[in-house]
């Protein structure tokens, strides 16, 4: 049980294995009172580290994690996030194989849930809100909010690499273009390339840019997989800028939706026979 103040926590912040996570709790006095790292003006790295350590099984209740990069979670492992908000400068959760951002081998992923949650990156110089390199991670009733830098592109979610899942129910993924972005740019709410998957139901899924961009909902490529049924988009502008609802590169998507009437329907990209307006 923590209190109000700020702390930090790691497991073998070296990366060599053999550490043992072990099984433990935390459960602070609530969010924004209880707080692991600091801003992302701090230079703090991160407020939660996970360096390949064995035998995890770690749970957060009702505190804040803040860092360049909030989480930073390398390796396999278990956890579970309740109540939580994650706020990171460059990304609010990384998992990889290791500082290189590479994706892990099949099988070597660690499992993550989270519940009523909320992942902010308020200006992220690091192109993505949320990387899945080596995470089969879950989501119930939880926010992941993306806004790059100006002059910087990106997604609030990118899953890369097989076996690399995420799972979205009754959720929110939000990306935004910043308040002084340029005229052009490139903003998706999610992802996914070379083999890893993604399943989102019962989920909104934002994109607010500006004119000139490329406003893309959903992202695959190389042997990604998207499923995205009975979720609702919402993209903006209508105008002026490129929509893409279904961006596939040698991927593969199942997300039929019915757009709402208009007087005289948007032009929205999307994969061939999947939308009706």
């Amino acid at each position: 049980d923590i209190g109000p103040g700020q702390w930090s926590f790691s497991c073998n912040i070296g990366q060599s294995p053999g550490n043992v996570g072990g099984d433990l709790t935390f459960r602070g006095a609530g969010v924004g009172k209880t707080v692991f790292g600091a801003g992302a003006g701090s230079g703090v790295w991160s407020g939660v580290s996970h360096a390949n350590c064995v035998g995890t099984k770690w749970a957060f209740e009702n505190l804040s994690i803040m860092g360049i990069y909030a989480v930073v979670w390398f390796g396999g492992g278990e956890s579970t996030w309740t109540n939580v908000v994650f706020e990171g400068g460059n990304a609010a959760w990384y998992d990889a194989v290791d500082t290189s951002g590479s994706a892990c081998a099949k099988g070597q992923q660690g499992t993550h849930r989270f519940f009523s949650s909320r992942f902010s990156v308020a200006s992220s110089g690091g192109g993505f809100g949320f990387l899945n390199h080596c995470g089969d991670n879950w989501f119930w009733g939880s926010e992941i909010l993306f806004t790059p830098a100006p002059g910087q592109s990106g997604a609030s979610i990118i899953s890369g690499g097989a076996g690399n899942r995420v799972h979205l129910y009754g959720s929110n993924v939000r990306a935004e273009a910043h308040a002084n972005a340029g005229a052009t740019g490139n903003l998706a709410a999610i992802s996914v390339s070379d083999s890893a998957e993604l399943h989102a139901h019962g989920v909104g899924i934002d994109v607010i840019g500006k004119a000139g961009w490329t406003l893309t909902a959903l992202g695959a490529a190389t042997g990604g997989e998207i499923h995205a049924n009975e979720s609702s988009y919402f993209i903006r502008p209508s105008t002026g800028a490129t929509i893409q609802r279904i961006a596939n590169s040698g991927g593969h998507v199942h997300a039929p939706y019915q757009w709402e009437p208009h007087p005289t329907p948007p032009v929205i990209l999307s994969e061939n026979g999947a939308d009706i307006a």
